[in-house]
């Protein structure tokens, strides 16, 4: 009886070994093709795909309303990366019209050069000057328009709404360089916002998916890639930060594509603003700065928006703080100290879904502006300009 041959040992666990290692590399390189065809869909989201995708699409859509991406176009300056379409007339955005005049800010249509007698007060801003889910005419500055020209007959009032939803404070200098000297401003109101250190919104690129120099599978394992399903916050497509921002590794600072590295930052607002006072010197105009909204929850402990005011009051810009008018509201209808979600349940925001300044919190916010250019007397100098 002839005995039956075994394998060795040793080449056994050679070929179990081969034949692991093989299936570990296919299993590696499925993975990489899978994420580089996440990354392929993932490209529907960044800036200039959703921007193209909307024009064809979206912006048609008049009935139902658009998302932001019908709203903007791109622009050639990256310091200010996108901006408004001109000449949008009434498109529904979040449920309200949106128009546009011939130079793309939401502001009736104005000739650059001031009539006689005339007084131009121009806005740096974002989403909240924007009045984002208002109606036109409802953002306080056309509220501020209105008393001025109610009250004051000495001199015709006219207000240039350049603000845009998502841009912070580099953005919105740079709109004033670029587009609103043009003007001849002789007050620039500037809000600020607690996100104004951060990157701009919208701003995500895509990535090549055929790119051979790097590892999209490692990109996902190392730093817990997110799959952007949606890209939801803005609508319309558009990824907003903190989306794009779960694409980092955990903990790491939001950061803007390369291409956009110089707009955020404490140093890049402190930078922007000191660039803004320079401007108002060489083109004579004065400024007033404000924040509606300057911490988050209790202790009530100020967020970025109560340092940027501290700065610009410590360079003689006037700095309102307009938290204050948002606790009197919550403490009297609620009892409670300020808190995020009784903010949220409130009548001074759109919806608990939209919590950015009501139509109602926009009449005080004008409010009270014209009572700080009355009281402190530039209503009186703007009067006396000749």
């Amino acid at each position: 009886m002839t005995a039956s041959r075994t394998t060795p040992a040793p080449r056994r666990w050679t070929k179990r070994l081969a034949v692991l290692t093989v299936s570990t590399l296919v299993s590696l390189f499925l993975a990489e093709v899978g994420c580089r065809v996440a990354v392929h869909f993932q490209n529907r989201d960044a800036l200039e795909a959703s921007w193209n995708r909307a024009q064809t699409t979206e912006y048609e859509e008049r009935r139902g309303g658009v998302g932001l991406g019908a709203l903007i176009q791109l622009s050639s300056n990256d310091r200010i990366a996108y901006e408004l379409r001109p000449n949008l007339d009434g498109i529904m955005f979040k449920g309200k019209p949106v128009t546009t005049n011939a130079r793309g800010f939401r502001s009736d249509e104005r000739p650059s050069e001031p009539a006689d007698g005339e007084v131009t007060i121009l806005g740096l801003g974002d989403s909240i000057m924007f009045g984002h889910g208002l109606a036109d005419g409802e953002a306080y500055l056309d509220h501020l328009e209105d008393f001025l020209n109610e009250r004051h007959h000495e001199k015709r009032w006219r207000t240039v709404n350049t603000s845009v939803p998502g841009y912070n404070t580099v953005m919105q200098v740079e709109t004033l360089a670029r587009k609103g000297l043009a003007f001849r401003p002789n007050l620039v109101v500037l809000g600020v916002c607690g996100n104004d250190y951060e990157p701009p919104n919208f701003v995500r690129e895509g990535h090549d998916p055929l790119d051979v120099s790097r590892s999209f599978f490692w990109t996902f394992l190392s730093s817990g890639l997110e799959t952007v399903e949606q890209g939801e916050s803005s609508g319309g497509g558009l990824v907003f930060r903190q989306r794009w921002g779960a694409e980092q590794a955990e903990g790491a600072a939001l950061e803007a594509p390369t291409r956009y590295s110089g707009l955020y930052g404490k140093e890049a607002f402190e930078q922007a603003c000191q660039q803004l006072l320079d401007m108002a010197e060489e083109h004579q105009f004065s400024l007033l700065s404000f924040a509606h909204l300057t911490y988050d929850e209790p202790p009530c402990e100020h967020n970025a928006a109560g340092e940027m005011l501290e700065w610009l009051q410590a360079h003689d810009v006037p700095a309102l703080d307009l938290q204050y008018q948002i606790d009197e509201v919550l403490l009297e209808t609620t009892g409670r100290a300020f808190n995020l979600k009784d903010y949220g349940q409130s009548d001074l925001v759109v919806s608990p879904s939209n919590t950015h300044p009501s139509a109602k919190q926009h009449l005080r916010i004008a409010e009270t502006l014209y009572q700080q250019m009355l009281d402190s007397g530039e209503i009186q100098r703007l009067i006396d300009l000749p």
